[in-house]
Formats: C-alpha cells, sequence, structure tokens
C-alpha cells in the first residue's frame, strides 16, 4: 500500500471511492477535464443589467439618512454580490471607487473581526478617506484593523492573522497578493484554507502576465464557483495555452477551451489565442461575485508622445556599449541575468547607475548567490509554513533540510565580512537637464523609478520632490497638492492609491515594463474627477531597452483586455509614435 492508501484508509476511504478522473489527453492542446466542466458550468448573469438595478436601493439603504450620495453601478454591484456570495473578486479600474467598497463592506456582511490590508504607504491616506466617507455613509458597527502588505510580511508578525482571527478579509490594491511564494500571501492563504473567513480581493491590476497572478485569490474568494481552475495541473495547462510570453516549445493550442467557454457571439475574434481568451473573459465577467469593469468611468482622453533622449553624450554611450557587450556596470560589476543589463540600461540613458561601495569580495558574492538559491528551493516546496529566509535558516538548524547545510554555513562565514551599500555614480548630468527641460504644457507630475534621480531632478527644477509615504519635505501628502505647481513624484510611493486628478499632464522619466504598472501610473490623473478634456502624456525614452519595455507592456495589456476584459489606459491613449489610437479587444474605440 502507498502512502496514499495509508491516508485514505484513515478517512475509511479507498482509491474505489474516487473515480478516475477522465481527461481527453489530445494533441490539440488543453484536455477536457473535470475542472473545465466545473468552470464551464457555472451559472451566468448580466453584470450591466443587475447593476443598474441595484444602484437605488442600495444607495438609499446604506447611505445616512442626510445624505443624497449615490453608489455607481460597479459599486453597488460588488456590494450586493458580496452580500449575497460572501466573498468578492473585483478588478474594478484605478479610480472607480474600490475605496468605499471596503469602508462599507463589513457592515454588508456584518463582520465583527474585519481586517483592511494596503500598501503602507497608503495607510494614512486610507484613514483620512473613511472620515470622508463616514460623513456620507453609514459607518460600520465595528472599527478595520489596517494591516499593510509590509507588515504582514515581516518574521515577527508570522502569527499576526492567526492572532486577530478576522472573519472578513479586505485586500485593497491585492495584486500584492499575486505571488504564491511571498511570505504574506502565503500567510494569507494558509488562514483562509481553515475556513470560517470571507475574502474580497480588489485591485484595477488584478493580473498581467499569467492567470496564476489572480487564480489563487479567485480560489480564496469563490472556492468551488471560482472561473479559473483550482487544480494545478490544469491550472498550469490553461497557463500554457493563454498567458502571454510563453515560449513557443511550451506554448500549447486552446484545444477544448474552443469549446466549453465560447465568446460572446458579438465577439470579434481573429485567431484561436483571442477566441480562447475571449470565451475566458466572458467566463469571469459573467460569473457572480466577480466584478469586472468594461469601460472607463473617466471621459477624458489620453495623449501620450514619445521623446527621444538620444543623441547620448559620450560618457554615457560608452557605458551602454560595455553594458550590452559584456554585462558589466560602468564600475565593472558583473551582471548575471538580463533584466539586470536591462534595469542598469534604465538607469545609465539617465545619466548614472547604482554600484556597491566599496564592491563585494567576491567570495561574499557567491555564497550569497549560492544560499539565496537553496532558500528558493525550500520556500518553493516545503509544507512546514515556512515564508523567510531566516525561518529557512532556523529550519536547516534542526536538521530538517540537510541538504542545504552547507550553503547556510558557507554563508554565515563570509555574511559579516561585508555590509552591501549601493550608492549613485554620476557619468554625465546632460541627460538629467534635458529631461528638466521636456515640455509638459504646464504643471505636471514628474514620475521616477529612481530615488537619486528623483531628488535631483527635483533639485534642477526647484520643485518639490514626493518620495516615501508620498510625503514631501514639508510632511505634507502629495495628495493635498492643488495641482497648480509641478512636483516629481516616486513611482513606488505614489504610483498607487493617490488621487492625483488635481493634474492632467504627466512626464515618466523611466518607461516601466509592466502593463500593471502603466495602468496604476496613468490612472492617478485619468480617473474619476478629472476636469481636463485631454490627459497629456509625455515619455522620456532614452534607448532600445527602453522601447522594448513600452512592447513588453503593450503585450501584456492585450493579454489583459483579451482575457479579463479591464479596460487599459495604455491601449486606449492616442499614441501617435505607435500608430494612433489602439483598438479594443471587441472592436470599439475610446
Amino acid at each position: 500500500m502507498s502512502i496514499l492508501d495509508d491516508l485514505l484508509a484513515t478517512r475509511g476511504l479507498t482509491r474505489q471511492d474516487f473515480p478516475p478522473l477522465k481527461r481527453e489527453a489530445s494533441s490539440q492542446g488543453v484536455a477536457r477535464s473535470r475542472c473545465l466542466e466545473r468552470v464551464a458550468g457555472l451559472s451566468r448573469r448580466d453584470p450591466d443589467a443587475e447593476a443598474l438595478a441595484l444602484v437605488g436601493p442600495l444607495s438609499a439603504a446604506l447611505r445616512r439618512e442626510e445624505s443624497t450620495a449615490v453608489l455607481r453601478p460597479v459599486q453597488a454591484l460588488a456590494l450586493a454580490e458580496l452580500y449575497e456570495r460572501e466573498g468578492l473578486l473585483a478588478g474594478i479600474e484605478v479610480g472607480a471607487g474600490k475605496t468605499l467598497i471596503s469602508y462599507l463592506a463589513p457592515s454588508v456582511v456584518y463582520a465583527r473581526r474585519p481586517v483592511l490590508l494596503i500598501p503602507a504607504r497608503l495607510r494614512e491616506k486610507t484613514r483620512r478617506d473613511f472620515d470622508a466617507l463616514a460623513l456620507e455613509w453609514i459607518s460600520p458597527s465595528v472599527i478595520y484593523t489596517i494591516l499593510s502588505y509590509e507588515e504582514m510580511s515581516r518574521e515577527d508578525r508570522a502569527t499576526l492573522i492567526d492572532d486577530l482571527a478576522p472573519d472578513l478579509i479586505v485586500a485593497d490594491e491585492a495584486h500584492h497578493l499575486k505571488n504564491p511564494r511571498a511570505a504574506v500571501t502565503r500567510r494569507v492563504g494558509r488562514y483562509l484554507r481553515r475556513g470560517a473567513c470571507r475574502f474580497v480581493g480588489m485591485s484595477g491590476t488584478l493580473t498581467t502576465r499569467s492567470l496564476r497572478d489572480f487564480a489563487h485569490l479567485a480560489a480564496w474568494a469563490l472556492g468551488q464557483d471560482a472561473p479559473v481552475p483550482l487544480h494545478e495541473p490544469t491550472l498550469r495547462e490553461w497557463c500554457a495555452a493563454l498567458d502571454p510570453g510563453v515560449d513557443d516549445g511550451w506554448r500549447i493550442s486552446p484545444g477544448m477551451l474552443l469549446e466549453a467557454l465560447p465568446p460572446a457571439a458579438d465577439d470579434e475574434v481573429p485567431d484561436d489565442l483571442e477566441r480562447a481568451r475571449a470565451g475566458l473573459r466572458r467566463r469571469i465577467r459573467e460569473t457572480s461575485a466577480c466584478v469586472i469593469t468594461r469601460r472607463s468611468e473617466c471621459p477624458a482622453s489620453i495623449y501620450v508622445e514619445e521623446v527621444a533622449l538620444e543623441p547620448h553624450p559620450p560618457e554615457v554611450e560608452a557605458a551602454l556599449c560595455r553594458l550590452r557587450h559584456d554585462w558589466e556596470t560602468p564600475g565593472g560589476e558583473p551582471l548575471e541575468e538580463a533584466a539586470r543589463v536591462w534595469a542598469v540600461a534604465q538607469q545609465v540613458v539617465l545619466g548614472f547607475y547604482y554600484e556597491l561601495d566599496p564592491p563585494a569580495p567576491r567570495d561574499w558574492r557567491e555564497a550569497r548567490r549560492t544560499w539565496s538559491s537553496a532558500c528558493r528551493e525550500v520556500l518553493e516546496g516545503n509544507r512546514r509554513d515556512l515564508d523567510t529566509a531566516r525561518q529557512v535558516a532556523t529550519a536547516v538548524d534542526r536538521g530538517l533540510y540537510p541538504g542545504a547545510e552547507d550553503a547556510l554555513a558557507a554563508w554565515r562565514a563570509v555574511r559579516d565580512t561585508f555590509t552591501p551599500r549601493r550608492v549613485a555614480r554620476w557619468l554625465s548630468h546632460a541627460p538629467l537637464a534635458r529631461v528638466a527641460c521636456l515640455d509638459a504644457g504646464g504643471p505636471a507630475i514628474w514620475w521616477t523609478s529612481h530615488v537619486e534621480f528623483g531628488r535631483a531632478l527635483a533639485t534642477c527644477m526647484d520643485a518639490p520632490y514626493a518620495g516615501e509615504q508620498g510625503r514631501l519635505a514639508d510632511g505634507r501628502l502629495i495628495d493635498d497638492l492643488a495641482g497648480g505647481c509641478s512636483v516629481v513624484a516616486s513611482v513606488q510611493s505614489c504610483g498607487t492609491g493617490r488621487n492625483l486628478q488635481a493634474w492632467s499632464r504627466s512626464v515618466i522619466t523611466c518607461p516601466p515594463a509592466d502593463a500593471g504598472t502603466w495602468e496604476q501610473l496613468l490612472g492617478r490623473t485619468h480617473r474619476q474627477g478629472q476636469l481636463a478634456d485631454v490627459v497629456e502624456v509625455v515619455i522620456a525614452v532614452g534607448c532600445a531597452e527602453s522601447r522594448a519595455a513600452v512592447d513588453k507592456a503593450f503585450g501584456e495589456a492585450r493579454y489583459v483586455e483579451q482575457t479579463t476584459g479591464a479596460p487599459q489606459r495604455l491601449l486606449r491613449a492616442d499614441w501617435p509614435a505607435r500608430g494612433g489610437q489602439q483598438a479594443k479587444p471587441d472592436g470599439e474605440r475610446t
């Protein structure tokens, strides 16, 4: 008897209690399976009709007596389905009102111990928003415990969610939970699998690269009613058929997806891949407790202008040649991955780069690389609730992972001999001056991905810099500025969750390669409440790597629209350098 037989016997079962899984393994691609049949068999509903019918009665039930506030249709649908299904997966576009859904969720499901998960930089803004919402809407009978994703990831917070024992977890900006290997995702997932807790996952960027970005979130919110595979081998198969960026050797055809999940009759789909994505898009959209916005609520159009930073100063050009040919930074540090080469190129074209000062000794680098590899291997497959490198080290000390003992010992032997410290080295200030002189047509937000460059740019422009936690040097939040002046803002600190529609112009100094980052950035100004007719965006494109980054983001944005139906601002923009306005998956245009 196998271990499985022993386990079944302890529960009074045998293999005969489980009929063989019918599976049409086919050279045609995705096979028919129980998982596919479950997804195809879920009930369907018309979300648009339901949303409009719910606005009036739900607004009257949830607002204060003296208030005349009205829910948006997407908010009404989300709250009604949360009430009915006690779970919610919401791909609601940036600026469409997720904060109000968060605020009212505990009242809708009568939660006694609700927990709200948000990025740390949005903690103060969320509290202020809740105070403002309390003037118009009924207040929850219990106070939220607000936790940050960063706090939940800390070593000393491993049992925090268990200690709080929430009966409702609302994850705003839920894309922070998309990595199943991250400590915060593991901890939330473990708690939810025990049952007796409802889950609400909301984000304007639920997915950018794979079904894996949100499949586990759908399972947490909807269980067996999730419109995606819950069975790992089936999920792997669907990803190979539908995800963008799959290598040709691993790509399979949609197969039975085309039959089981047909697209809507009016969907124009030129090939099997888009047809399969359209079928999944329809399945997700028509599934109860899945709320996906289909069209932007902001009436303004988006106009994007690319400005090339070439030709480069001689110092920059020489550094780029060395980087691309030898995979070395201008300071001589070797780079092991193509992604690092791309990242350093994005720095070099702006006139600077980061380097260790002093450089790390070779034995230190090798020991760190070996131990990091061993940690990743343990964290990917362990069943001991290990989430961090420190927990892995403790487990190795207890003799639970003998294969990693040598790597840990080698790392400990050199770990304290060197303290890494990265500093910015300037090659030339000419790119900085050129970026500072870009004409945005008026007061604008100048988005930067590097702290040192952002601070230098702010000094050059004599503008405030919004860095950590979205704060200016005088302690104010960027949200408090009226939009009458230009401001330099950190993408990491200000690029999500901020209401920055006071500005209608932006300058992006380092084009991101991720569609989710683009959607979040453009959504800071292109959102409900924007009074300008056109939101203008200037992009500084400095090198081939920058153009490749935008190409990659476009591909991911097309996947998002084709798979979920969530509108992507990157594709809706009037972008002359890329052939003008992009078409929607259903053939419409903004």
